[in-house]
């Protein structure tokens, strides 16, 4: 007999899956004719990281492992085991994090991230709430994402709810609302969801959070009068900082921001998502580090003020790392921060970009010193 709730019923188009679901749909994962050629690409570079008797048994008792979880936490955990564990291993020098502490177990947060990556933002968030003893989070996704029914699968099980974009404007609207009701009825239910500023990532290093997030969330309570500062309060609203040292899509970003300038297009071809997915996952990233602010407490009436707290918070607490003050001086021909960075850390940086050309250069520059250029208007606001 089911266990779903009339909660989940409601939501059933958009939810993650439920642990009544989980044993289905994995079968469903496992079988599929792309799921060993997905962990493949994925695991591939990281299996050189383990002795050679690991090596030869991981992927195959990692598929063993899969066939006898029963829910979503059990799922969660060997993911973490057998997929993020090595990937921070092969491609993270240390991932560290502050904040957390601060936080109550008992509490469910809606967590607000600037966003760099997609799908390693929330996953590695949700990795280093695991290490403090916190419950994972509910994972907003664009739907634009969901590129088949084998990637739809993989998400939803992995407690992710979907996000439906580019509708008809009446259409958009009512998917707001639900969207909104569905949120607001997981943080009531102490369920903790993480949730972009803004639609898509940031390529040119400017996080900034759009007001519309606000008020999308805020569309299944606004019409019943709960004021906005106290709907702020009651979702628990931590904004959150992820500081990459080097991104591992800066130059697919570069490339992307280079087009768009040159010939007003923005469109992307079907597979550049998967694209960033993969070099997101199996690209260097240096040091990462996760800022969990406290709670917004504010007296707010607009979400114009919402979005700039966060914006400030986002700002302030981001790990700056050489790579940023290198980028700054270097673009805006100054030695400002010179004390942060040797000819080691600079070595290393333009040997990244050295085959680009000026115009290129200059872009991925731009995306490594925005944090700081934000920094100082925060400090001098």
């Amino acid at each position: 007999m089911s266990n779903l709730t009339e909660t989940d019923r409601i939501f059933n188009d958009i939810r993650p899956y439920r642990d009544d679901e989980v044993e289905k749909i994995l079968q469903k994962i496992i079988n599929n004719e792309d799921f060993e050629k997905a962990l493949l690409i994925l695991m591939g570079k990281y299996l050189s990281f383990y002795k050679e008797d690991e090596r030869k048994n991981l992927f195959n008792l990692f598929i063993e492992k899969l066939k006898h979880v029963k829910t979503v936490n059990d799922f969660q955990k060997e993911v973490v085991k057998y997929m993020l564990e090595p990937m921070i291993k092969g491609s993270i020098d240390s991932l560290t994090s502050s904040g957390i502490e601060n936080l109550s177990k008992d509490e469910a947060y809606l967590y607000i991230g600037n966003h760099r990556d997609i799908t390693l933002d929330p996953g590695l968030l949700n990795y280093a709430l695991m290490s403090h003893g916190f419950e994972t989070v509910e994972i907003a996704f664009g739907d634009n994402l969901l590129i088949n029914e084998f990637v739809s699968h993989v998400i939803r099980i992995n407690k992710s709810f979907i996000v439906k974009r580019n509708l008809p404007l009446i259409k958009q609207l009512d998917a707001s609302i639900h969207l909104s009701k569905y949120i607001y009825c997981t943080i009531t239910q102490k369920r903790s969801v993480w949730l972009a500023q803004r639609e898509g990532r940031a390529k040119d290093g400017n996080d900034v959070t759009n007001p519309a997030v606000i008020s999308m969330l805020y569309l299944s309570q606004r019409d019943g009068g709960l004021p906005l500062a106290d709907f702020i309060k009651r979702i628990h609203l931590v904004p959150v900082a992820v500081s990459y040292e080097y991104d591992p899509c800066d130059r697919l970003k570069a490339l992307e921001i280079s087009k768009f300038r040159n010939t007003g297009q923005q469109e992307k071809g079907g597979t550049d998502d998967l694209i960033s997915m993969n070099q997101g996952i199996a690209g260097y990233k240096g040091r990462v580090h996760y800022t969990v602010n406290e709670p917004l407490v504010m007296d707010v009436t607009n979400d114009r003020d919402v979005a700039k707290a966060i914006d400030r918070a986002i700002q302030l607490s981001y790990r700056l790392w050489p790579t940023n003050y290198l980028a700054f001086d270097e673009l805006h021909n100054t030695k400002n921060y010179s004390s942060f960075y040797n000819d080691e850390d600079r070595n290393k940086f333009d040997e990244r970009f050295k085959r680009f050309s000026p115009e290129m250069k200059s872009i991925v520059l731009e995306g490594y010193a925005n944090p700081v250029k934000n920094h100082e208007l925060q400090l001098g606001s």
